[in-house]
């Protein structure tokens, strides 16, 4: 620390007492100069303890170099051997005869003045008087060089070569000169021939001494010094262990126990521990387990529990590893090796359970249903029971059963990986579920199908997740391929439960080419779905290309079936690497109170969106941001196919490109609106589809309840000649007129003076005027023909032979493929002329709007 600070008065206390003898001496002055001295006294206390120690002695390490008068001499600066005629400084050490010296005062050495001179040499030591304890000496060999011998055999086995004294020719050789093993003294170079070599030994093996018996302490030994190797074979008797000896473990107690091997069945079973460390490596195990309640596992990764036998019959319903009831375990792998593959429970949690990471696979399709249908209710790699189980992470593999949640009741798990199994996450008769995440790739058909119980694609129950009968379920993000049936189902509760799929929450769903739909709501007409939520639903390449099955209709992108209470985000379908995605886009069936924000369908097969009854009634469907195109049927449908009603829907978009009608509205079965009570509303905004922009049932149409919002961009054309004249018109034949000039075309559909547009009625109307040709009294006459065949014609009589105008007009229905034209007829001899100019000779064509038949 810095100097203390010296006291120094501040004021004059005698100068203030002769001016102020009667008043008390100031007492800010006072206490200012009392804590100077205190401050003072104290930096004088702590300087005084840097180098002091409290028993009066200099402190530790407070002396160094620094400290030391230069006339103090410690040791010597060791140069060699004495050689005659070298110049030496004071404190410079030399050997001579095996005697340390160090030089009293710098001088040249000479005979004269040579080490053994008491005025210019200190004797230091002699290697002669040096003895080790118990009175051995140190021992000495003698050699003669022969310029080419490396290694020398000594007498003694020195503890290394820094125990060494090695002069070559008289010259203290450096330890980097030579190396030692055993008894053997090898040299980096021969030593020249006939140098003297001398070698003193100042510890070797010999000097160690054997301590007495019970001598050595335990805390004599080093940690880690007692080893496997240290120890001979079946010096460990089972006396010595708390167990049998055929459990290999450290450090047991009677409550902690460190397994590295053996047979970890009877290590649970036998065992008082409840804290378990498990090192790496295979723990093989031949029969089942239960872990004990609340035992407490450290498990490295890599400790992999590999069972090498297969239950059969009623042994199948005991799960292989059994955790009880609060058991704690950060890391735990389950492996199935080649012909191991009919295990039906691999793991099951039975409350109050914490595995911070399970992952469980197999080398073959692990067949957890081997026994069929009836024996599928408690199988999986994972079942979870019981209350408050918490798993981190699960990957499971190769697992026709993955993860089953059965009677459980407040499930957590923080993210799931399933990969080549049939069936994910099945739940049922449970609730509160939590999952953060689910990343799911179905196995092979050509896989599950070579099981015993073959399970192919549309196999019931084949989902990424799929529950009967779970309440209160929240799931994050989503994405799943190539799922055998739907992606995410939520079916029927079971016949002897009382839960039902109730207050389910999703994340942001992604669904890549299921076979069956992406996500299907369908409890079988027992109508206990009820307040689901999903937040966004992508589904691509639905029905995964394969088409002509039974079960086709059951491949929507999206079914919303007898579910009440949905509101889905935003949905968006695609075909990608298939030319279609889903029977049917979204599909809302026999449901009520359902909200979804945004629709963006296209590629089905059937309709982008189906509004269907079919068996039960339609309340109160809104279905916003609809965006159809590119379907095998109508972009938007509202079809009853039953006697059943429609309350409350409101549909608004577009719908364009799409194979039938922009929007398709029906009638009952029995032929009558089903529309009733609450006023039903469809905005849509359609274009450019093949039959139609819409096609509403005129019973529907006339309905009160039914209010028509569909915008069509109604087709519509103009042409004329461009003044060019059409000549040479044969008399008394039906010629079709040319107009090569097209003055407006919406939609597209006029082409080769022809107008083919969508299936409709339209407002059709022409005129043409003759300029030459023209015999009195005969007819002229114009004629709207479809696909050929004259539909409307009108004439006109000529009065005299100079120019005369025909026109006409009719309302004119066609089926979507028919092409709309005009020809003319002109009597009398010779051939007829039709004027080009543009007023006189045209053809229009528009839409009619209001109904579509």
């Amino acid at each position: 620390m810095a100097d203390p600070t010296k006291y120094v008065p501040a004021y004059s206390y005698s100068g203030w007492q002769a001016t102020n003898p009667t008043r008390p001496l100031p007492a800010d002055e006072v206490d200012n100069d009392f804590a100077n001295i205190q401050r003072s006294m104290n930096q004088t206390i702590d300087a005084v303890k840097d180098v002091r120690r409290s028993d009066g002695k200099l402190a530790n390490q407070s002396v160094g170099p620094d400290q030391l008068s230069p006339a103090l001499t410690i040791g010597f600066t060791f140069t060699g051997l004495w050689v005659d005629g070298r110049s030496y400084s004071a404190g410079d050490g030399v050997v001579k005869d095996d005697t340390f010296y160090s030089a009293k005062v710098a001088h040249t050495a000479d005979v004269s003045n040579a080490p053994g001179n008491d005025a210019y040499w200190n004797e230091l030591y002699s290697l002669n008087d040096i003895v080790v304890t118990g009175g051995m000496a140190l021992p000495r060999d003698s050699f003669v060089g022969d310029g080419t011998t490396t290694a020398f055999t000594l007498s003694f086995v020195p503890l290394s070569k820094f125990n060494l004294f090695v002069q070559v020719g008289g010259v203290v050789q450096s330890t980097d000169a030579y190396s030692s093993n055993g008894n053997t003294l090898t040299f980096a170079s021969p030593p020249p021939n006939g140098y003297g070599i001398e070698v003193r030994g100042f510890a070797t093996t010999a000097a160690l001494v054997t301590p007495e018996d019970g001598s050595v302490s335990t805390a004599k030994l080093a940690d880690g010094a007692v080893t496997t190797e240290k120890m001979a074979d079946g010096v460990v008797t089972d006396a010595k262990l708390a167990a049998p000896a055929n459990i290999t473990y450290l450090n047991q107690t009677e409550t902690t126990l460190d397994f590295y091997g053996g047979d970890v069945v009877e290590m649970f079973s036998v065992s008082p521990a409840r804290k378990f460390s498990i090192g790496a490596g295979s723990i093989e195990f031949a029969e089942t387990f239960v872990v004990p309640n609340g035992a407490l596992i450290t498990a490295e990764e890599g400790a992999i529990f590999t069972p090498t036998f297969e239950p059969v019959g009623d042994e199948r319903n005991t799960p292989l590893i059994d955790l009880g009831i609060g058991c704690d375990i950060n890391y735990l792998k389950t492996h199935l090796v080649a012909g191991i593959d009919t295990i039906r429970t691999m793991v099951k949690v039975g409350g109050a359970c914490r595995i911070g990471r399970y992952i469980a696979t197999s080398v073959n399709l692990n067949n957890n249903r081997a026994a069929g249908a009836a024996d599928a209710l408690d199988a999986g790699a994972l079942l979870i029971r019981g209350a408050g189980n918490i798993i981190g992470v699960a990957e499971i593999d190769m697992h026709d059963s993955a993860i089953n949640i059965d009677n459980a009741f407040r499930t957590t798990i923080g993210r799931v990986i399933e990969t080549n199994f049939v069936t994910g996450i099945a739940g049922r008769d449970s609730s509160i579920v939590a999952i953060g995440s689910v990343y799911a790739e179905g196995v092979d058909p050509a896989i599950s199908l070579a099981m015993s119980t073959p399970r192919g694609n549309m196999t019931p129950g084949a989902n990424a997740i799929v529950w009967g009968g779970v309440e209160r379920v929240t799931v994050g993000d989503v994405e799943a391929y190539n799922i055998l049936e739907h992606t995410i189902r939520l079916g029927a509760k079971q016949p002897s439960g009382t839960i039902t799929n109730e207050r389910h929450s999703y994340g942001n769903i992604k669904t890549f080419a299921p076979y069956g739909c992406g996500f299907k709501m369908d409890d079988a007409d027992a109508f206990t779905i009820k307040r689901v939520q999903i937040k966004t639903l992508y589904t691509e390449d639905v029905g995964h290309n394969v088409w002509g099955q039974p079960n086709d209709g059951n491949k929507a992108g999206c079914a919303v079936r007898n579910a009440e209470f949905v509101q889905i985000g935003l949905y968006m379908n695609r075909a990608v690497n298939y030319a279609n995605s889903g029977n049917d886009g979204l599909w809302v069936e026999k449901s009520k109170n359902v909200q979804i924000a945004g629709a963006d369908v296209q590629n089905a097969r059937g309709y982008g969106v189906l509004v269907n009854p079919n068996g039960s009634d339609i309340d109160h469907v809104t279905i916003t941001g609809i965006r159809s195109a590119f379907n095998g049927k109508s972009g938007v449908g509202v079809i009853p196919a039953s006697n059943n009603n429609i309350r409350g829907v409101y549909l608004q978009g577009v719908s364009s490109n799409n194979t039938e009608y922009g929007v398709e509205v029906t009638a009952r079965t029995d032929g009558t609106s089903p529309f009733v009570t609450e006023p039903t509303a469809i905005a849509v905004t359609v274009r450019n589809n093949t039959l139609g922009g819409k096609s509403v049932a005129d019973v529907v149409a006339q309905d009160g309840d039914f209010f028509d919002e569909i915008v069509d961009r109604n087709p519509s054309f103009s042409a004329t000649k461009g003044g060019t004249p059409q000549t040479a018109i044969p008399s008394a034949t039906i010629t079709a007129v040319a107009f090569g000039t097209e003055v407006r075309d919406v939609g597209g559909y006029f082409a080769s003076s022809a107008w083919t547009p969508p299936r409709g009625r339209y407002d059709i109307s022409a005129a043409i005027e003759f300029t030459a040709g023209i015999v009195a009294g005969e007819a002229y006459t114009i004629l709207i023909r479809v696909a050929g065949a004259t539909v409307s014609e009108n004439f006109v009589r000529a009065q005299g032979t100079t120019s005369l105008q025909v026109a006409i007009r009719d309302i004119i229905e066609v089926d979507g493929t028919q092409a709309i034209s005009i020809s003319c007829f002109g009597g009398g001899a010779g051939d007829k002329t039709i004027s080009g100019a543009t007023s006189k000779t045209y053809f229009r064509g528009e839409k009619l709007s209001g109904l579509t038949v």
